[in-house]
């Protein structure tokens, strides 16, 4: 599972107060990480100063939130949301809810593992067989790779990255 070192929601919303603190107290937000009635350069300007900080995740659905969206770290639309915010972020959860995140989050942290994976195995196989096909194993022990054993064996490396990336899945 993902490890958070430290983490800080704040609430930027350009809706009223009372809805705002009514979404803080039942998700259990303290008052200073509540902000309403922010027009979009608002949100924006909050999270410039958040960055100056923090890696920032913005997670919004409106035209109000593109700038927001495409300021931030990472970027998050709601699939039912504006095409712009959706256009503006850098990943789009499909639905009308957060529930896909942690799933999105984990999706994004095997995937990263997957292409390390696979620099390993075709670096692996570029390190060792590539300088037996230049020769390098000929004056001392006579082993040659000809150019179609050495082809063979780059289809199966390729072959091995391809199966490996299709053995990806999210529990």
């Amino acid at each position: 599972m993902i490890e958070y070192v430290q983490q800080l929601v704040d609430i930027m919303s350009g809706d009223r107060r009372e809805a705002v603190e009514e979404i803080g107290r039942q998700l259990g937000f303290a008052n200073n990480l509540l902000h309403w009635q922010l027009l979009p350069e608002d949100k924006l300007n909050n999270l410039e100063h958040l960055k100056r900080d923090w890696n920032i995740a913005m997670v919004g659905d409106g035209i109000n939130d593109a700038p927001a969206l495409a300021s931030s770290h990472l970027g998050i639309a709601i699939g039912t949301g504006t095409q712009i915010a959706q256009d503006s972020a850098d990943l789009v959860l499909l639905g009308d809810s957060l529930e896909s995140l942690p799933k999105a989050f984990l999706l994004a942290q095997k995937t990263i593992n997957k292409i390390k994976q696979n620099l390993f195995w075709a670096f692996g196989y570029n390190i060792i067989a590539l300088p037996i096909a230049a020769g390098i194993l000929l004056p001392k022990f006579g082993l040659l790779l000809s150019p179609p054993i050495a082809a063979l064996l780059m289809a199966l490396s390729s072959i091995t990255v391809v199966v490996n990336s299709l053995s990806l899945k999210v529990s």
